[in-house]
């Protein structure tokens, strides 16, 4: 697996002595051709290599890397303004071509255990521009405007969610982020919290500001190791850097995230048994409103 071939990679670097920085990063969308490992060199495009395993690492990166040489029966291709010759443009690839990313827009590309490397691509504008030049009405108001939907089959207006939450009375209220998924075979949520936490820390955290809540809770199924680990060194890495906790960016807003576990219960994916889940109750579900 990709694991193997990342252990393997280190080791080479340091037997050829090659000055590199390895990344780690979540999925490109691109199953069919994992374990990928991409390669920039200064000045050039990412070039893929796909279906990548232990015993060809040596080769691929000394031939490259040295030499500039590469089998072209394991390149998937390139991603940047310098053209790679021999090697197709995965933009212009049919799965590719007519993909916009929003949700996904970090996927593939940044280290998910890094947040400087999100903030270095825009991350935390969102969150800055709110704190600094928004009321929290305007930026529910905002969120009206954009159209912006759940993810869910219900596909509810997030906007006017996000109105009820701030009629309710409090404190305290708590934003909570529903990534269980108990289907069979699911991997949104979870795809997201391992390639990109930041962004739905971001979001969490824009959602207190906009709803006054002061905490919020990321609901995840147990046993999900990689993405419970990626999201618990994402929430303290965004303590240490004042992204989480108390007086954000200077200002007058607290807000801290905390990761809530469930037992293997399809049900407790839904909203109210989430909640009864979380105040320690069997994940049953309830009659609204709570």
């Amino acid at each position: 697996g990709a694991s193997n071939v990342l252990d393997t990679l280190r080791s080479e670097l340091e037997i050829l002595n090659i000055n590199a920085a390895i990344h780690e990063v979540g999925c490109l969308g691109l199953c069919f051709a994992e374990p990928l490992v991409d390669v920039v060199k200064p000045g050039g495009s990412r070039l893929f290599f796909k279906n990548v395993s232990p015993n060809e690492v040596s080769n691929l990166i000394s031939n490259y890397l040295k030499n500039d040489v590469f089998p072209e029966n394991k390149v998937l291709g390139y991603l940047g303004e310098a053209t790679v010759h021999n090697a197709p443009d995965l933009s212009d690839m049919p799965s590719m071509a007519m993909q916009h990313r929003i949700a996904l827009r970090n996927a593939g590309h940044l280290a998910p255990s890094d947040i400087l490397q999100y903030v270095a691509n825009g991350g935390y504008e969102g969150l800055n521009k709110a704190l600094s030049d928004m009321k929290p009405d305007g930026v529910v108001d905002e969120m009206k405007k954009s159209g912006l939907r759940g993810r869910g089959g219900a596909a509810f207006p997030t906007g006017l969610k996000w109105s009820f939450m701030v009629r309710s009375p409090g404190p305290p209220k708590y934003i909570l982020a529903n990534c269980e998924e108990g289907d069979p075979g699911a991997y949104n949520d979870k795809g997201i919290l391992e390639s990109d936490p930041y962004t739905l820390l971001e979001g969490m955290t824009i959602a207190g500001y906009a709803t006054g809540a002061t905490n919020g809770i990321v609901f995840v199924r147990h046993g999900h190791n990689g993405p419970i680990d990626r999201t618990k060194e994402a929430i303290e890495q965004a303590r240490e850097h004042g992204l989480l906790g108390s007086n954000i960016l200077g200002s007058d807003f607290s807000f801290d995230i905390e990761i809530s576990l469930t037992g293997d219960s399809y049900v407790a994916g839904e909203e109210t048994a989430m909640m009864e889940s979380i105040e320690g109750s069997r994940a049953m579900p309830r009659f609204k409103p709570p």
